[in-house]
């Protein structure tokens, strides 16, 4: 039987693993551009052209038609995109303290957690369990942060191969 400590760090896991299976849904809903349509200006976005037809864009949206997306690059220049050659759109978001704020709890819960217990009420002891919660908070944080640091709004299908060759 599993001490009652790993139980809820295997449980917390669990659920981590859940969460980031269910992030992933059907590549077909990512294919509509409108849903780039459906960003706000001055959203953070990647741009990631197709291979071959330049490098990725780091900018802030502006607009979008049909054909095109035009945005803002840090210098304030604008650039136009054509749809044809962009890859995916991707729109950034910031969450840089996830890590330390999954340590953070992590500790004090677990920390806290050891004071329900007569026989780990000592300060090693919350310390200990406290360190334990601190990594299992920075994995599910980190976790976090890759799941909801960036948001596929866009992909392209796949350009399909053609074959060469005497039929």
């Amino acid at each position: 039987m599993l001490p009652p400590m790993l139980k809820i760090a295997a449980l917390a896991l669990a659920a981590a693993g859940a969460v980031a299976a269910q992030s992933r849904d059907g590549d077909e809903p990512l294919r509509d551009w409108g849903r780039v349509h459906k960003l706000r200006p001055d959203q953070q976005l990647v741009i990631r052209p197709f291979k071959g037809m330049g490098d990725k864009v780091l900018a802030t949206y502006i607009s979008s038609d049909a054909t095109r997306i035009v945005v803002r690059l840090k210098n304030d220049q604008e650039l136009e995109i054509s749809k044809d050659r962009i890859r995916s759109v991707i729109r950034r978001k910031r969450m840089r303290n996830a890590v330390l704020a999954g340590a953070g709890a992590g500790f004090a819960v677990m920390a806290l957690w050891t004071t329900a217990f007569p026989d780990f009420a000592q300060p090693f002891a919350a310390l200990l369990f406290g360190g334990v919660g601190a990594g299992i908070g920075a994995a599910t944080g980190g976790l976090v942060r890759y799941i909801g640091h960036n948001m596929i709004v866009y992909r392209a299908a796949k350009p399909s191969r053609r074959r060469s060759g005497v039929s």
